[in-house]
């Protein structure tokens, strides 16, 4: 098969997915320098055992307040706790890193099926904007290096909260 017929098939099977939805401002969308004060995500598994979410929003003195719960915990109080507002400086370094501006709207999600996962990530600003994004079996280009970015310095602080053992 040659070069053109393997793309005509690429288009083709992509075409197979339906979806439907948003895909956000692009890359003309302009970054918000304001700073940070809130920063939501919320997963929710094809399992419920793997759904969980999280909100970090901005409290007095500097420092920032995190809530978590997941399918462990659901129908618990979620857990919380005080951490240092440090973790904005972060997520606004992610944030600028990846060009998230450019998700700001993005609403896809695929239609064809019912079982696949979904997310919805919220960010405040300083000056009073806000951005959403959400997907349903369907992320926007360059989310997943976000999101893995993310992780990496909030699980660690979910984890201290939980008291979760650091493995080596």
């Amino acid at each position: 098969m040659g070069f053109f017929d393997r793309f005509k098939t690429l288009a083709a099977a992509k075409d197979a997915f339906k979806t439907e939805g948003e895909m956000g401002l692009g890359e003309n969308a302009k970054t918000n320098d304001s700073g940070i004060c809130y920063f939501g995500y919320d997963y929710d598994g094809p399992t419920s055992e793997s759904s969980y979410g999280y909100e970090i929003s901005a409290i007095q003195g500097g420092n920032a307040h995190i809530r978590y719960t997941d399918a462990k915990t659901a129908g618990d109080e979620p857990e919380e706790a005080d951490i240092d507002g440090f973790i904005f400086k972060k997520i606004e370094s992610i944030y600028k890193k990846h060009r998230a501006a450019r998700w700001e709207g993005y609403s896809m999600e695929m239609t064809e099926d019912e079982n696949l996962s979904s997310f919805f990530m919220n960010i405040a600003f300083n000056d009073g904007r806000s951005m959403s994004v959400s997907g349903k079996g369907i992320v926007p280009e360059g989310f997943r290096a976000f999101r893995s970015d993310i992780r990496r310095i909030v699980r660690p602080v979910i984890d201290e909260m939980r008291g979760v053992e650091k493995s080596e």
